[in-house]
């Protein structure tokens, strides 16, 4: 078990690095857009550009392989949180590749961020495909509300976006949040169903999930792209990418405790868990730029 953890840890740390070192080289050609482009000129531009695509198949590519092999050793819980090690590479490579400039308030926000979810990791709360039973009626229903509410978290963050120029970028930056929230966790019923099915367990309820997983980790993924392309037109990638981060760190917490619906008994994690909270909404407070008076 402890070989596995550790398997699955090194796996989401350079899931992390190669997430975030694909934003910078996809920002970086969001960068170079012809401002006179409309919005499908846009994408024919990106498309057609070798350091977007780059970029791409580090983020969504070589992220996605160290990803997927993480969840399976671990679970759906820490994998998000553990990959918040790549941003401690932000600051740097968008100073020196973007000659974007950050402050104290981004670099605390960044650092507080990956100190959250440093501490959400140590709890060690671990879910594993095949003690989860995809058959359980209340367990179905907790999946839908928890789909459902993501969809609608997302499409407020939109719709808060159009109306609201001025932190448009950071408000972006939040929705390109939502899609991964989605697809982190339907990586879970796809590996849960994907064992069966391919051992011959041809049960109803097996393919419908498997089925299911698929087309959402498709459309979530491809969504997901265009949201943080649209963020990165509006704000730097040291902000939109860790702002990004919030709701996909606190999510995972959603899926233990309500989808899942376990509990800790261990006083040390459940101490973890809220610190790893509290300090993961402070850093969302420094990135969005909002200022607090006291």
């Amino acid at each position: 078990m402890n070989f596995l953890y550790v398997g699955g840890v090194l796996s989401a740390v350079l899931a992390g690095v190669c997430n975030f070192s694909g934003q910078i080289l996809q920002k970086k050609s969001v960068n170079r857009i012809p401002k006179h482009l409309n919005k499908s000129e846009r994408a024919k531009y990106l498309l057609k550009n070798k350091l977007w695509l780059i970029g791409l198949f580090i983020y969504i590519g070589m992220s996605t392989v160290f990803y997927m092999i993480a969840e399976y050793l671990t679970g759906p819980v820490l994998v998000p949180g553990i990959m918040t090690s790549g941003l401690l590479i932000l600051p740097f490579a968008a100073s020196k590749i973007l000659g974007e400039k950050n402050g104290l308030k981004e670099i605390s926000g960044i650092f507080l961020l990956v100190s959250g979810t440093v501490l959400i990791a140590l709890s060690r709360i671990v879910i594993l495909p095949d003690e989860v039973d995809l058959s359980d009626k209340d367990l179905l229903f907790r999946i839908f509300y928890l789909t459902a509410g993501t969809v609608l978290s997302w499409i407020a963050f939109d719709v808060f976006a159009r109306f609201n120029k001025r932190k448009r970028g950071v408000l972006k930056g939040f929705a390109a949040g939502f899609p991964y929230v989605l697809s982190n966790f339907w990586i879970f019923p796809l590996y849960g169903s994907m064992i069966p099915v391919f051992n011959g367990q041809f049960s109803s309820v097996y393919i419908i999930f498997f089925v299911l997983s698929a087309v959402i980790l498709i459309i979530t993924n491809i969504l997901g792209i265009s949201e943080l392309q649209a963020a990165f037109r509006y704000e730097d990638v040291s902000i939109v990418a860790p702002v990004q981060q919030i709701p996909i760190q606190i999510a995972p917490l959603f899926y233990y405790f309500f989808v899942f619906d376990n509990r800790i008994a261990d006083l040390s994690s459940n101490i973890y868990i809220i610190s790893g909270v509290i300090l993961i909404l402070i850093s969302g407070f420094l990135l969005s730029k909002v200022n607090i008076k006291v």
